[in-house]
């Protein structure tokens, strides 16, 4: 399984890695009021994440990763 692509509370997006600590999520946008990536990643529960889709991508203004499959 490769990398998890989610958006947390609709202010951030980020992605969940395989071999990751439980609840690591990497950061990779935010709006005003998410999580900055400059604070490293952040810890969260499942019922706080929804997958990411391509619209997300642009919401967010980040480049669609090529391993996106959605």
């Amino acid at each position: 399984m490769g990398v998890r692509y989610v958006v947390k509370g609709e202010l951030t997006l980020g992605y969940l890695q395989p071999g990751a600590a439980p609840g690591e999520m990497g950061v990779l946008a935010s709006k005003i009021g998410g999580h900055d990536s400059k604070n490293g990643p952040v810890f969260c529960v499942a019922s706080e994440l929804r997958d990411a889709t391509a619209a997300d991508f642009a919401h967010f203004r980040v480049v669609l990763p090529p391993d996106f499959l959605n």
